[in-house]
C-alpha cells in the first residue's frame, strides 16, 4: 500500500522549504512534483501546503523583477512577463472628420474598382466576339483605369491590413504560431478579398501596358 505524505513542520511532503526553493528558483519544478509522486500518495493537506509555498515564492520573483524593471528597465528580463500589444492597443479610434473622410474614399474606392472590372469584363467580351478592338474605346479604358490604379492600390493595402489583423486574432485567441495562423487564415474572407484585390492590381496595370504597346506604334497614347 502507498504511504501517504503529510505535510508536517518545515518540511512538505517530505521536501524541506530549501529543496522547494531551490527547486522553484531554478526552474525544477517538473522533477521535484515526481519525486514528491514517486514517493507516494500525495495528501490533500499537504498540495495545499506546498501550493501555497509556491504561491509565495513567486510573489517573492514578481516583487523583485517589478522593483528591478522599475529602476533599469523592460530590457532586464526580455521575454518575461511581456506580451504583445492587442490590436485594440495598436490601432488608434478615428476622429468624426476621419470616420467622414473613410466613408467617403469607401465609395470613391468601391466605384473604382467597379468599373475597373466592368471595363476589363467588357474588353475581354469585346476581344473573343469582334475581328478587332475599338481602339478609341481601349484608348479610354487604359486611360480610366490609369486614374482608378491609386485607388486599387490603396483597397489592396486596406485589405492587407485587414489580414494581418485577422491573422493577429489567430495567434492571440488559438494560441497558435504565426505559420499556422497564416496557414489557417486563407480559409478566411479577409484572405480572399486581399488576394481579389491584389490580382485586379496586377491585371489593371497589364491592361494599361498592354494599351500602351497597342497605341505605342501610332504614337496615339
Amino acid at each position: 500500500m502507498a504511504k501517504k505524505q503529510q505535510a508536517t513542520g518545515t518540511f512538505i511532503l517530505g521536501k524541506s522549504m530549501d529543496d522547494i526553493r531551490e527547486a522553484y528558483f531554478n526552474g525544477k519544478v517538473d522533477k521535484l512534483c515526481a519525486d514528491i509522486l514517486a514517493a507516494g500518495t500525495v495528501a490533500p493537506e499537504g498540495l495545499q501546503e506546498l501550493t501555497k509555498a509556491l504561491e509565495g515564492m513567486k510573489a517573492e520573483e514578481d516583487a523583485l523583477r517589478a522593483s528591478l524593471t522599475a529602476k533599469m528597465g523592460p530590457t532586464l528580463f526580455p521575454g518575461v512577463d511581456s506580451k504583445p500589444p492587442t490590436i485594440g492597443q495598436l490601432k488608434r479610434n478615428m476622429s468624426d472628420e476621419e470616420l467622414e473622410a473613410y466613408a467617403k474614399w469607401c465609395s470613391e474606392r468601391d466605384y473604382c474598382v467597379r468599373e475597373t472590372r466592368k471595363i476589363i469584363k467588357e474588353t475581354a467580351k469585346s476581344a473573343m466576339t469582334v475581328p478587332k478592338l475599338d481602339t478609341a474605346k481601349l484608348m479610354n479604358g487604359a486611360h480610366a483605369i490609369t486614374g482608378f490604379l491609386l485607388y486599387l492600390t490603396e483597397d489592396k493595402n486596406e485589405k492587407k491590413t485587414r489580414l494581418a489583423e485577422r491573422i493577429i486574432n489567430i495567434i492571440d485567441e488559438y494560441g497558435v504560431s504565426r505559420r499556422e495562423a497564416q496557414d489557417r487564415a486563407e480559409v478566411t474572407q479577409e484572405y480572399l478579398d486581399y488576394e481579389n484585390a491584389k490580382d485586379l492590381e496586377l491585371v489593371a496595370n497589364a491592361f494599361v501596358m498592354n494599351a500602351k504597346k497597342e497605341f505605342s506604334g501610332a504614337g496615339a497614347y
